[in-house]
């Protein structure tokens, strides 16, 4: 099987300890394996998934009226992940952003 080595900046490998002591993977390779199978296919598809334009509304009318915009933007943006390609964890924050 071929090697790849990548170097790790000192607090992306603390993230890295604390994630394989959460996820009980022995170490960095089994972790890099296991979040590029877990999150590899949702980064793929929403990579270049562009941001709505931010506006700054003149009135509150105007505010609820972008925030219905913007929020409809996003849903059709998510609507175009497969649901086999979405992560349970993703979908969660998902609904907590949209209730904010």
């Amino acid at each position: 099987m071929p090697q790849s080595r990548i170097t790790l900046s000192p607090n992306i490998q603390i993230l890295a300890e604390d994630l394989c002591a959460i996820t009980g993977v022995s170490n960095f390779a089994s972790l890099f394996g296991l979040m590029l199978t877990r999150y590899g296919p949702h980064l793929k598809i929403s990579w270049q998934v562009s941001a709505p334009e931010m506006q700054i509304p003149a009135t509150s009318t105007d505010a609820i009226i972008a925030h219905t915009s913007s929020s409809s933007l996003l849903s059709s943006k998510k609507a175009q992940i497969p649901p086999e390609h979405e992560d349970p964890m993703i979908t969660r924050l998902a609904r907590l952003i949209d209730d904010f």
